[in-house]
C-alpha cells in the first residue's frame, strides 16, 4: 500500500509494480492523483474521504499488508497503517510528519 500518490508515491508504485511485481493499493484524498496512480498500474485506488477506507483495504488484502509506504505522515495515516499492516509486515515512513489537517481518512 502506498499512502500519498504525489510524485514520490508514484515512484514507489512503479518500484513495487515493476521491480517486485507486487499488487499495490493506492490511497489519497485527491481523485486526480488516484486517477494518475491507475495509469501507473495500481490494483486498487482508495479515497478515504469518499469510501470506507478500512473495509475497502481489507477487502483487497484480508490478512493485512506486507508493506505500507507513507509519503504523507500524520496521526491519521500512521494509525491507519498500524491498523492495516499484517503481523510481520513493515511500515516505511518516507515523508516526515506534516502539520496540515488535509488528510481526514
Amino acid at each position: 500500500m502506498v499512502i500519498g500518490c504525489g510524485t514520490i508515491g508514484l515512484i514507489f508504485i512503479l518500484l513495487f509494480k515493476r521491480l517486485y511485481n507486487a499488487k499495490v493499493a493506492a490511497v489519497d484524498i485527491d481523485d486526480r492523483k488516484l486517477k494518475t496512480s491507475k495509469k501507473f498500474g495500481v490494483d486498487i485506488a482508495i479515497n478515504p474521504i469518499k469510501e470506507n477506507f478500512r473495509e475497502k483495504a481489507l477487502g483487497f488484502s484480508n490478512s493485512g499488508f506486507d508493506l505500507i509506504e507513507l509519503t504523507i505522515t500524520n496521526k491519521i495515516t500512521l494509525n491507519q497503517s498500524i491498523d492495516l499492516v499484517r503481523d510481520g509486515g513493515c511500515i516505511e515512513v518516507f515523508a516526515g510528519p506534516t502539520s496540515k489537517k488535509r488528510y481526514r481518512g
